[in-house]
């Protein structure tokens, strides 16, 4: 998905929604120490299935990025539009998925 910055020790949420508004997929990160996370295995990585484990279609979703603070003080939610886009190709052994983010 993204990268992410956690400028307190926080509980990070990022909830994904269709273009309809129904709820697809939460990855909850859990506690983070305050920090800048990049890579794969830190940072919020959406592998473009739902909560059931099923392939999402191509088309506009939207993510929610919570983030509350231990303490209550640097508390941060904030919304954003991203396009999925899949490939298939004759002869390909799997699909291409690219997600576009805007901020």
């Amino acid at each position: 998905m993204d990268s992410l910055s956690v400028s307190v020790s926080a509980h990070v949420t990022f909830r994904i929604y269709s273009a309809t508004g129904t709820e697809v997929r939460t990855l909850a990160l859990g506690h983070q120490s305050a920090g800048w996370y990049q890579t794969r295995k830190r940072a919020a990585y959406w592998e473009g299935k739902n909560n059931f484990g099923e392939s999402v279609v191509s088309g506009v979703y939207f993510y929610t990025l919570t983030i509350r603070s231990d303490t209550g003080t640097g508390d941060f939610s904030a919304t954003r539009n991203m396009v999925i886009l899949k490939s298939f190709c004759i002869g390909d052994s799997g699909a291409g998925l690219l997600a576009t983010m805007r901020r």
